[in-house]
């Protein structure tokens, strides 16, 4: 997003600008989609969007992520934001970027942010705290909108994969409303059964992400569409990239 685009402020709207791009670039033809955390929510909304206009979703990737369910938004103030946001930064890089305690004001915390990930070669040397600050700005949006995400079950059978991490993280919120269920509440959107492919790693990341793919794309004739056709989208948290 530009600095100076409104944040949307629902999946829904998100999900529309998506759809929207897709469309323009590949105006005909099956659509296969895949999002990752977040971005797990806003694949389900673009299928859904998508199918709505007509379209054929050939395939849907869910990673990492459990279904919308009713539960409780968890509040957190701007530091306390700022150090769930480091942690989960930390975690996916696999560099730790401890802020310390109790370390002053937000500006001072996002300074020293800035600091320890320019230090891990995670930001360029030179980046404002305004960058950083837009990025929390559009973290929070997006989990205020994940909370308020209440969609109904997809008609169309959506060949879809849910891919998961070797295990939970216990430092991050795990999924408590969908109990023991192996599809994480996906199956009861989905009117196509949800395959599951666990990864190798305690969290997910962009090699385990890729290592996955190659394996559903050789076990699965659907997953194999995904590289052929040419409107496929992967759909991250914050923005979008051609898949390989």
């Amino acid at each position: 997003q530009r600095p100076d685009e409104a944040i949307p402020d629902s999946v829904e709207a998100a999900a529309a600008r998506y759809a929207d791009a897709i469309e323009a670039t590949q105006p005909a033809g099956p659509v296969a989609v895949a999002g990752h955390s977040y971005g797990a929510l806003l694949a389900l909304e673009v299928a859904r969007q998508l199918s709505s206009r007509g379209r054929v979703i050939a395939f849907l990737g869910l990673l990492d992520n459990a279904a919308p369910a009713d539960a409780p938004v968890i509040q957190r103030d701007d530091c306390a934001w700022l150090d769930y946001i480091a942690l989960r930064i930390g975690k996916l890089a696999q560099t730790p970027l401890p802020l310390p305690e109790g370390a002053g004001d937000y500006p001072a915390r996002l300074a020293a942010l800035i600091e320890r990930m320019v230090a891990a070669r995670l930001l360029p040397a030179g980046v404002g705290p305004e960058t950083l600050a837009r990025f929390v700005d559009i973290y929070r949006a997006n989990a205020a909108a994940a909370g308020r995400y209440r969609p109904g079950r997809l008609a169309a059978p959506v060949p879809a994969t849910l891919f998961l991490a070797a295990s939970d993280d216990p430092d991050l919120e795990r999924d408590d409303a969908h109990g023991a269920e192996p599809a994480r509440g996906w199956a009861r959107l989905l009117a196509a059964p949800v395959l599951i492919a666990r990864g190798t790693q305690p969290r997910m990341n962009a090699n385990e992400v890729m290592t996955i793919g190659r394996k559903r794309r050789r076990a699965a004739s659907s997953a194999a569409s995904i590289a052929d056709s040419p409107s496929s989208r992967f759909i991250t948290a914050n923005s979008t990239i051609r898949m390989a």
